[in-house]
This record gives structure tokens, C-alpha cells and sequence, in this order.
């Protein structure tokens, strides 16, 4: 699966208005999504600074994000990244039970 990196601003619009995610991993550093845009997903330094965080959503069936995979605690970028690439790869193979809803 071909991921893309994307601003802020894009990954902003392409969320569901109540989605915190900040507040839940922390300082967002950088955006991705697939070309059609159905998986994005963020990588998040916690506020302390001490450890890295993931968020992968794609959209269900009537077109809302919900959320597919969240990896917490890795100790560096690289590692998460990792993590992350394989989680988004994933995300799109998965069936659509395997999803938390947002809403």
C-alpha cells in the first residue's frame, strides 16, 4: 500500500470534528494517508517527551473515520515508524468489525 505524507491542515479536514487525538497521545508530528485517502493515520510525541505514539483510522462502510490500531510506548521515531507503516499496510486489509467506532 502506497502511503503518502500529509499536512496537518489535510489530516485536520479528513477527521471527525470531536476526534481528540492530542489529548490522547500527544504533540502530533507527522500525518499520512493512503492515495484514497479511506486510512490515515498521525505519530504523536507524548508531552513529556519520553516515548512515541501511533493512530491509524479508516473509514467505515457509511464513509466516517474510526479508529484501527493505536501503538503506544515506542522509545524512538524509527521504531514507531516501523510500527506505524505495518499498522497502516494493515489497517487496509483488515475487515471493518476489527475497527472501534469514533462517533
Amino acid at each position: 500500500m502506497a502511503i503518502k505524507s500529509i499536512g496537518r491542515w489535510e489530516f485536520n479536514q479528513l477527521l471527525p470534528h470531536h476526534l481528540a487525538l492530542e489529548g490522547l497521545m500527544g504533540a502530533q508530528v507527522e500525518w499520512f494517508a493512503n492515495r484514497a485517502e479511506n486510512v490515515i493515520g498521525t505519530i504523536a510525541l507524548t508531552k513529556v517527551g519520553r516515548s512515541w505514539n501511533y493512530a491509524i483510522l479508516r473509514r467505515n462502510k457509511l464513509g466516517n473515520f474510526q479508529v484501527c490500531d493505536i501503538g503506544q510506548n515506542f522509545f524512538s521515531f524509527k521504531q514507531t515508524m516501523v510500527q506505524f507503516i505495518n499498522a497502516m499496510a494493515a489497517a487496509r486489509k483488515d475487515r471493518q468489525e476489527n475497527c472501534s467506532s469514533s462517533d
